[in-house]
């Protein structure tokens, strides 16, 4: 638990490339990447997998491998989302696989799965239609990675923080739903606080600013449709999934 305390030397300007930590928990997984590269995603077995590419940016790292291991289709609210196939019926994200602190960025969450980089890196998570869906951000942005897309609940007053870090005390984490804010735990710059939210999540500039000027304000846009509010039931419903073991419990970080 130690190691929850410690400053990450963070990539203020967003520069660090996530490369490495694809080719790491590749061979974690005991696999590899097709190619390698010095810069985007598109060279990491891209050409292979027209579908995923109608609908994710062609820089997200491993979206290759989303074809492979499920489907998409369109939810009211939404839009394109992407379901995991080889999964049980009570399957839930960010729940099998570990957390490893990876320089510059901390507490990095590795998935168990061969399709687990690109939705735990990018985007968001969705519950919907009885089942967890993954959403990608906007198809013509340029995506920027982040170490895990959560928000951790800790600490004897069950305290919430969003971000990679997490409480030194975290004893459990739920993936952040499209719309809300992700807050880095390592420190970043103004821009990369705004292009790490807008270009994985439809969310507005102003309201990104909002959160980042005012750490203390609500991190959930408040114009979400309604059809999103009835398909994910809100915080409510995401607290009703949690109960329901949908959602994701941990003892630590380390």
């Amino acid at each position: 638990m130690a190691k929850a305390r410690r400053t990450p030397s963070a990539p203020a300007s967003g520069t660090a490339s996530p490369i490495p930590v694809f080719a790491t928990m590749s061979t974690m997984r005991s696999r590899r990447p097709t190619r390698s590269t010095a810069g985007r995603g598109t060279a990491i077995g891209a050409e292979d997998n027209p579908v995923a590419a109608r609908y994710v940016s062609p820089d997200v790292i491993g979206y290759s491998d989303l074809d492979d291991y499920g489907t998409w289709s369109s939810v009211e609210g939404y839009g394109n989302v992407w379901v995991p196939t080889s999964v049980a019926s009570d399957w839930a994200p960010y729940r099998q696989g570990h957390w490893s602190w990876i320089e510059p960025w901390g507490w990095t969450w590795v998935d168990d799965a061969p399709w687990g980089f690109a939705p735990f890196h990018y985007g968001r998570w969705a519950y919907a239609r009885n089942r967890w869906c993954w959403v990608p951000g906007p198809v013509r942005a340029r995506p920027v990675y982040a170490p895990a897309l959560v928000a951790f609940v800790g600490g004897n007053n069950f305290r919430i923080s969003v971000g990679a870090g997490g409480p030194s005390r975290g004893i459990a984490w739920f993936p952040l739903a499209p719309g809300e804010v992700y807050r880095p735990a390592y420190r970043v710059s103004r821009n990369y606080f705004t292009n790490v939210n807008v270009s994985n999540t439809n969310v507005s500039n102003t309201y990104v600013t909002n959160v980042y000027n005012k750490p203390d304000a609500p991190a959930r846009r408040l114009s979400k449709p309604r059809s999103a509010r009835r398909n994910d039931g809100g915080a409510r419903g995401r607290v009703r999934a949690i109960a329901a073991g949908r959602a994701i419990c941990g003892g630590g970080l380390a």
